[in-house]
């Protein structure tokens, strides 16, 4: 897939900006990016160093996508185990979305590497790290804002799963520490790109400036849209998997968890809050980031949906981690197996180019 397609517009657009601020216009005076410029430095980095040509330009998304992999088993395995790790290790290595998406040259899988290592350092209680990484999306692309809530919410529930046992006033001076360690982090990331894009305000627009020249202003979608916004975008959500017996198996699996959660705590009066909150966290902002592309005017392309495929994957290692499990070893390795197998077919799909995702599929061929 590293040469088997052409760019599609943006990726050739992308690509351009990166060569003329590399080679000729570190500042963009004479040509405006709409896109900040921490993926066109990348891309740059890349054309200087295997050649400029548009095989070179797909490894960046082809190793922020490969590095995305062992960050989201890692946080599986910290909010988890062992188990929820291996299954969202695996769910993430196999989706056809992540692998349609890694030949490419968008700026997503960037920014959905920037988000996951954001979330990780939430989940391990870093702030500054989780602030810098949050500013790297952000600074990315301006979807990285979306991030925002995520990250926040997550540092709130490792604040007050390591604070249940203080007093008030440690808490409350724990938290300004680590609020102001999360802004350092930020403004850290933020802060000198800032400063590039104020060398140019004189005679050039801001990237920020520009996008909402380009794409408009993004506004509510009336309320008869939305039916056939979600007719939209449901085609684009089913190919995150792109099987429907993936998605049966998945919805079978979160209900079941939840069957299994609402047992315990019919039984023994109560459940490990320790464990279900960040999959609450997780499934809430999943849910929220889906609602708000359809409620307001954003334009349906396939790949704004690509930071759902970390928040899959995760959401599959806690309802693997909620089930019994089994003594045997052949049942336990079975089981895997069959996971496997469930996801191969649409994962070699992707792998093919056979799924109407991710890169240009013949249609500019010849131009």
């Amino acid at each position: 897939m590293i040469d088997r397609f052409s760019f599609r517009e943006d990726e050739a657009i992308y690509s351009y900006w990166a060569l003329h601020g590399w080679f000729q216009d570190p500042l963009f005076l004479t040509v405006w990016p709409d896109k900040p410029p921490l993926f066109l430095w990348l891309l740059g980095s890349a054309f200087a160093l295997f050649g400029i040509e548009p095989a070179s330009a797909r490894w960046v998304n082809i190793a922020a996508a490969t590095l995305t992999i062992p960050i989201v088993a890692v946080t599986a395995r910290r909010l988890w185990s062992e188990r929820a790790s291996l299954v969202a290790a695996l769910v993430m290595a196999l989706s056809p979305f992540a692998i349609s998406f890694s030949p490419t040259a968008f700026v997503d899988p960037v920014l959905v590497l920037a988000g996951s290592l954001a979330l990780c350092m939430a989940v391990f209680s870093r702030p500054l790290a989780a602030g810098f990484w949050l500013g790297a999306a952000i600074m990315t692309k301006q979807q990285g804002l979306l991030y925002l809530p995520l990250i926040v919410a997550m540092l709130g529930r490792s604040r007050y799963q390591r604070d249940s046992v203080v007093d008030e006033g440690s808490h409350a001076s724990s938290v300004a520490y680590e609020s102001l360690h999360f802004l350092c982090g930020l403004l850290l990331a933020i802060l000198p790109v800032i400063f590039w894009d104020s060398q140019r305000w004189a005679t050039a627009p801001s990237p920020w400036d520009l996008s909402v020249r380009n794409y408009g202003r993004l506004t509510l979608a009336p309320t008869e849209e939305w039916i056939g916004r979600v007719l939209e975008w449901w085609p684009i959500v089913w190919q995150i998997t792109a099987s429907s017996t993936v998605w049966i198996v998945f919805g079978m699996a979160l209900f079941s968890s939840v069957a299994i959660i609402a047992y315990q705590r019919f039984m023994h009066g109560s459940v490990d809050r320790q464990s279900n909150g960040p999959a609450l966290i997780l499934a809430l902002w999943a849910l929220g980031y889906v609602l708000l592309h359809v409620i307001i005017s954003i334009q349906v392309w396939d790949r704004y949906l690509l930071p759902l495929t970390p928040l899959v994957a995760l959401l599959a290692g806690w309802a693997a981690s909620t089930f019994p499990s089994p003594t045997s070893v052949l049942v336990r390795r079975g089981t895997v197996a069959l996971f496997v197998l469930l996801l191969v077919l649409p994962s070699w799909q992707a792998a093919t180019g056979a799924l109407p995702v991710g890169s240009d599929h013949g249609d500019y061929t010849g131009l």
